[in-house]
């Protein structure tokens, strides 16, 4: 059985929920599979917002990499309409690509991927999308050999809320399993043989609040 702890604190000030920027399919990806990429374009930085046409900038982070913003292998040639990183505008400022890893990137056998690194940015690259703090925005990769895995997805981080706002979570898991979701200790929703529980919580106490996420596979 796995438990995730994230702390929330319900006040009276607001400073805004953390939402995902990307989103990936599947869930926990390993550097094998193909995985869809889906682009916010009104989260993180909020640059492309309206920008109808966007490119991924896209790298990974390897154990070559001496830091997190030690791109290898970076795949879209800035600047120019890379129809090779060009995504899919799906509306709603969301936007999507699919890509095989290992073939998209051309790694040789027996490099270690650890994250998906990525910006996104108009033709020209004069506009670019990033996290809200201007940081590159990454994504975990996982050995093959993992086994059961579960994250707390949305939001990112701890966070603090108005009383009464709506505060959604999103937590998955890589294997089937009953998932339940705790709100110091209250169950609030439970779903049985699932790998994703979506629950929104309204903030309607003040206080710290611990959350937690069960994921049970026996």
């Amino acid at each position: 059985m796995k438990k995730l702890l994230i702390i929330f604190g319900f006040f009276a000030l607001h400073f805004g929920a953390i939402a995902q920027v990307i989103s990936v399919s599947p869930a926990f990806p390993t550097a094998s599979d193909v995985v869809t990429i889906t682009y916010k374009a009104n989260e993180g930085n909020a640059a492309l917002t309206g920008v109808s046409t966007i490119y991924a900038h896209m790298g990974l982070i390897t154990s070559a990499s001496t830091s997190n913003t030690d791109w290898q292998y970076v795949q879209g040639v800035w600047g120019t309409a890379d129809a090779n990183v060009l995504m899919t505008n799906m509306g709603n400022n969301t936007h999507q690509i699919t890509v095989d890893i290992s073939t998209f990137y051309g790694f040789p056998v027996g490099t270690v991927v650890n994250k998906l690194s990525f910006v996104f940015r108009n033709a020209a690259g004069s506009i670019v999308g990033r996290n809200a703090d201007g940081s590159d925005i990454l994504y975990d990769v996982y050995p093959s050999n993992a086994g059961f895995l579960s994250k707390i997805f949305e939001p990112t981080l701890n966070t603090v809320v108005n009383l009464n706002d709506q505060l959604p979570i999103v937590g998955k898991t890589n294997q089937s399993a009953n998932l339940t979701l705790k709100d110091n200790g209250v169950v609030l929703n439970s779903v049985n043989n699932a790998t994703e529980l979506n629950y929104t919580i309204t903030a309607n106490t003040s206080g710290d609040h611990i959350v937690e996420f069960v994921a049970d596979n026996g």
